[in-house]
């Protein structure tokens, strides 16, 4: 579990490099859906996994791919394989 929450944190630092630049309420979309990603994987920890944790997680899921696909050029889920980004590449040239 530990390796995950170290990939979606370099997820979370990715998106905020390519949205930077981009437009404010996007970025500011993105820091609402990660609180919502955190306190999701929170509630999921002390809790454990129910059906409504998993839904919530997807649905945070989708609207970060959909963002980062639009925004990146890439979706969420390719970001936090991402290993080509601090070697210089650009995320909006993947």
């Amino acid at each position: 579990m530990e390796n995950l929450i170290v990939d979606y944190k370099r997820c979370f630092y990715y998106m905020k490099i390519c949205l930077s630049k981009k437009n404010p309420d996007t970025f500011s979309e993105l820091l609402v859906l990660e609180n919502r990603f955190w306190r999701n994987d929170r509630a999921e920890r002390i809790f454990g996994t129910s059906e409504n944790t998993r839904n919530e997680h997807a649905q945070i899921i989708f609207s970060l791919n959909d963002i980062a696909i639009s925004q990146c050029g890439i979706s969420f889920n390719e970001l936090c394989q991402f290993e080509n980004y601090s070697k210089g590449k650009s995320l909006n040239k993947v």
